[in-house]
């Protein structure tokens, strides 16, 4: 597919990135794969892996989303498609709030959270309408959804006619300006097979505006954003070689600097590492892009 599904033309460019073909449109600068080789099916039965530690971050960025999300909305009668093992719901309840489901394809994360007492049932966004219709849903949630469908265009539609008046939709993707993937000219884990489109913030609110949405919110933030490695913070303020598994760590400037502050007292540490992350946030220099829309 060679035509832009944003400006409507065959006005793009075939280009590599992170050694994937794709085609990019020169209007709006939206780029996606060349070939779409992922279907639902592909994601049903994929293994999942959930260390302490992982499990520790999720909760540390669902309660951060929620931060965000609760400024502008209450998030009661909300469905987040693509639930996984059910953190963002679980979070939610914890908080209070009511009428709150999941919905994931992936058998093994919906097992994971259904045993351990989270409503995750396994599904698809392409069933939303009845979704939102049997469950009294307000509020739909899209985190690192977007991306991965084959037609974004068509689910964004779905999704505006399946919801009421007044109801929100907030969606999270990576965003293809941001900083830390512009500065290694796309070679980042971000840019990967699974997923298809990449949106910048302009072209991903000018989507949702043809799908009939109107902008409440936009915003930026990363994973666990507030507790980033040094290392991660170190290169995000242009100080030193990325931190990603594609590079050969002996080659990173930055690596002696992370064991320098690791062998110092915790509380130091942690304190030094708090400082970067908040410069980070402060200067923008984060990898996802997130908007709450309104029917």
């Amino acid at each position: 597919m060679d035509v832009c599904i944003i400006c409507k033309t065959n006005n793009t460019r075939e280009i590599i990135r992170n050694g994937l073909f794709m085609f990019e449109c020169k209007i709006c600068g939206l780029f996606w794969r060349n070939k779409f080789d992922n279907d639902i099916v592909h994601y049903e039965d994929l293994g999942i892996k959930i260390s302490s530690d992982k499990l520790n971050a999720r909760i540390r960025n669902a309660n951060d989303r929620i931060n965000f999300i609760e400024k502008y909305i209450k998030p009661n009668n909300l469905c987040d498609i693509g639930a996984g093992e059910g953190v963002f719901v679980s979070e939610l309840k914890k908080r209070g709030y009511q009428n709150i489901i999941g919905i994931e394809p992936n058998k093994k994360a919906v097992f994971f959270a259904r045993s351990h007492g989270i409503n995750v049932s396994e599904g698809s966004i392409n069933n939303i309408l009845n979704i939102v219709k049997n469950n009294n849903i307000h509020i739909l949630t899209l985190f690192h959804v977007i991306e991965h469908l084959n037609d974004p265009l068509g689910t964004l539609i779905s999704i505006y006619e399946s919801l009421g008046k007044g109801d929100h939709l907030v969606i999270e993707t990576p965003n293809a300006k941001a900083y830390s993937i512009l500065k290694v000219n796309y070679q980042h884990p971000l840019i990967y097979p699974e997923h298809l489109f990449y949106f910048n913030t302009k072209n991903l609110i000018s989507l949702l505006k043809m799908a009939g949405f109107s902008i409440k919110v936009k915003g930026k933030r990363s994973f666990d954003q507030y507790n980033m490695d040094i290392r991660q913070s170190l290169f995000r303020l242009g100080i030193g070689k990325p931190p990603f598994k594609l590079f050969k760590k002996n080659s990173c400037e930055n690596v002696s600097i992370a064991k320098k502050y690791s062998k110092r007292n915790l509380i130091i540490r942690m304190i030094i590492r708090k400082t970067f992350n908040l410069a980070v946030i402060i200067l923008r220099r984060v990898d996802y892009q997130c908007v709450i829309a309104q029917k």
